[in-house]
């Protein structure tokens, strides 16, 4: 069942999206940022308390890419928090340039993630302009290896397989009255006076995923989001979604992220919306999903198949941050 859910324009929103530039053509096929709206970071010259970091964003989601022997006798979790802030970033990416490239993720507040899709990408692309990746390979993230490779859309990567219902999430059912369909992967729940349906599906980390029934409704997410991400049910935090489906093969979507906020696009949070709708039969297994900062391509592989996600990965101006 689609929601109709009252639009932020009812309701006071909390935190607000952060805007960002599509920027110009690149002749790689990328786009690199310079100036526009980016924020002015500059803290003076002190070179020996300062590190250049890369700034790159997928779809509006910006994230910095840093290279873990750079932050040696610091603390990550501190510097996430301040850098994020400042650079008007959504998580920080820590990779390590090993036979196997692998990464970890904190988000803006500091808290660990398992994976970030649009961040994958952009450490993917950085990797490749920079001579450390091969065009094709396999990169690891705490979620998991990944296949990637580059393609007209930008960068094509493997995703987990996903998962469904409260165990796949790490939901606590008691805490969470609802009526439950199937298997457990949709829940009905009423929130505010309004009854809805959740889709509770991980790809790598854990999303609720919330079918509305107009896409004005999807403004809600204001108000959901924040209400989900942190209800006792779900102890270690979920990632909120609203979705409208257009057609079978056409999403729109918008997105809360765990220890984020509202963020311009959510690469694995459109993978579990296209995966959960199309285990219950409601879109295609490959669509395309339309978010505030772009368009993602999502492949369904099924249970048994390999899923995939492609999409831009640019660069943006990069940052001068202090490391105490």
């Amino acid at each position: 069942m689609a929601v109709r859910v009252s639009s932020r324009t009812d309701r006071p929103a909390v935190g607000s999206s952060r805007d960002r530039s599509t920027g110009h053509g690149h002749p790689s096929g990328f786009r690199r940022h310079r100036g526009g709206g980016d924020p002015a970071v500059d803290h003076g010259d002190v070179p020996m308390n300062q590190l250049t970091v890369h700034r790159m964003h997928g779809l509006g989601n910006t994230v910095l890419l840093v290279d873990v022997r750079d932050l040696v006798g610091h603390d990550p979790q501190e510097l996430a928090q301040r850098w994020c802030a400042e650079a008007a970033a959504d998580c920080m990416l820590l990779h390590e340039r090993t036979d196997v490239p692998r990464h970890s993720i904190l988000n803006a507040d500091g808290t660990p993630a398992e994976l970030c899709g649009n961040g994958l990408r952009c450490l993917i692309r950085l990797g490749i302009d920079e001579g450390w990746y091969r065009p094709a390979g396999r990169i690891e993230s705490p979620a998991g290896s990944h296949e990637y490779s580059l393609c007209e859309e930008g960068v094509r990567t493997s995703m987990p397989t996903p998962q469904f219902g409260f165990e796949s999430v790490g939901a606590v059912p008691s805490r969470l009255p609802c009526e439950v369909a199937g298997d457990g992967a949709c829940l009905s729940i009423e929130l505010e006076g309004h009854r809805m349906d959740l889709h509770l599906v991980s790809t790598g980390n854990p999303h609720a995923v919330i079918p509305c029934s107009d896409v004005e409704s999807l403004d809600a997410i204001d108000f959901i989001g924040p209400v989900l991400e942190t209800h006792p049910a779900f102890e270690c935090g979920i990632n909120v979604h609203l979705v409208h489906v257009g057609s079978p093969g056409e999403l729109a979507l918008r997105s809360w992220e765990r220890g984020v906020g509202p963020t311009q696009a959510c690469a694995t949070g459109a993978t579990a919306a296209v995966a959960g709708l199309a285990r219950a039969g409601l879109v295609d297994s490959r669509a395309t999903v339309s978010m505030p900062g772009g368009v993602l391509c999502v492949e369904d592989g099924g249970p048994d198949g390999t899923t995939w996600n492609s999409g831009p990965a640019d660069h943006l101006e990069p940052a001068s941050l202090r490391l105490d």
